[in-house]
């Protein structure tokens, strides 16, 4: 068995900051028809029906998860994390996370950030580049 190398990469150009707010917007604007795609292409179908209050619920609750992927997102391109880093290149500052994965995630809310990222990083000014 080997271990996988699992990389996520966001830019944006020089000078340039995330615009946290027009991110979480994006979270907060999503319709549920896109919130539910994000979810069964990441995590899994939702398991009640649409019409009901348990639904209600659980897309609540994914909205929810993922304005805290993007915080925990913020909280990696602001303070670093054990398993990302910002560098600063001749266009602008990468965000590089990620790592060795032994068959899960490299780290606890990889997928999360990933989501969300994949979600909000273009909102927020930059490009997710993988």
């Amino acid at each position: 068995m080997g271990a996988d190398l699992i990389v996520g990469v966001l830019e944006i150009d020089k000078g340039k900051a995330p615009d946290w707010v027009a991110a979480k917007a994006k979270i907060d604007q999503l319709p549920v028809e896109q919130l539910e795609k994000v979810k069964a292409d990441n995590f899994g179908d939702f398991d009640s029906e649409p019409g009901t209050p348990e639904w209600d619920e659980e897309v609540d609750a994914f909205r929810a998860q993922l304005g805290e992927a993007l915080d925990d997102l913020q909280s990696m391109w602001e303070n670093g994390h054990r398993c990302a880093v910002v560098r600063e290149c001749s266009g602008g500052n990468v965000l590089i996370f990620g790592g060795l994965s032994w068959g899960d995630d490299p780290f606890e809310g990889y997928t999360d950030v990933c989501a969300v990222a994949d979600l909000t990083w273009e909102a927020a000014g930059g490009r997710f580049c993988a």
